[in-house]
């Protein structure tokens, strides 16, 4: 007995979708081999860059060594070499070194004691106040650089900026220029770093100048200056980086 055009169609249906059936098993295959490629090449960059860290940091280990074996000239390009691209734990650990060992100069122990003792106080200033100050919240906050100074300092206020909003500040946080003859007005005339603020902000400023002086540790020890300001701006705060080049 011939099969009736139902059963006709669903075994056309079948054999139509047997037929698929390699080709997804293909696509499944191959997008489970690419997930596994993608996994194991993030793995390899992540270690490649750990890599290449540990290799940078043996480098900055070795110069130290070496300055330490040279004169106080080679011991104070260690020094900065330490202080400006060092990176914590071996920051600390290498200045440790350039102030304990025997064969430093006394200038470089002076030097080394000096930036420990600051990146221990900006640690411990943020601890202390991190409890007492207000959280970030809504505030919103202007880092102005003056254009007059050297280019780092739209640099810093960038970095600066950053890490506020990657600390949680969710108002708004802009990088703006101060044009030198903007600041020759009597409003203005900022020389360094400063934070402007009325007397119910003093608190929010005390916690940015904290925090920025952590932010900004890898650049000579930067402390911002709280300034008193009888011009109240609800929620707001200005601040200034305004560096001579030898700063």
């Amino acid at each position: 007995m011939p099969d009736s055009p139902q059963r006709e169609g669903l075994s056309k249906t079948l054999l139509a979708v047997l037929a698929l059936v390699p080709a997804i098993a293909t696509a499944i295959t191959g997008f489970l081999a690419w997930h596994v490629n993608s996994e194991v090449e993030s793995v390899r960059a992540e270690l490649q860059q750990i890599e290449s860290q540990r290799a940078f940091d043996l480098e900055i280990y070795k110069a130290v060594k070496e300055a330490l074996a040279g004169s106080a000239k080679d011991q104070q390009v260690a020094l900065a070499l330490v202080v400006s691209i060092g990176q914590e734990p071996l920051r600390s650990a290498l200045l440790g070194t350039l102030e304990e060992a025997p064969s430093a100069a006394p200038e470089i122990v002076a030097q080394a004691r000096s930036y420990r003792i600051t990146d221990k106080e900006a640690a411990s200033e943020v601890q202390s106040t991190a409890a007492a100050a207000p959280a970030w919240s809504d505030w919103d906050f202007d880092l102005f650089y003056c254009e007059a100074s050297p280019a780092w300092a739209k640099t810093q206020a960038d970095k600066l900026a950053n890490a506020m909003v990657a600390d949680g500040a969710k108002g708004r946080v802009r990088v703006r220029p101060l044009s030198a003859s903007k600041n020759q007005e009597s409003a203005y005339r900022i020389d360094g770093y400063a934070i402007y603020r009325s007397d119910d902000e003093a608190a929010m400023a005390s916690k940015l100048a904290a925090f920025a002086r952590n932010a900004l540790r890898d650049s000579n020890g930067v402390a911002f200056e709280v300034k008193p300001t009888s011009q109240r701006s609800p929620w707001y705060l200005s601040a200034f980086l305004c560096p001579e080049s030898g700063v």
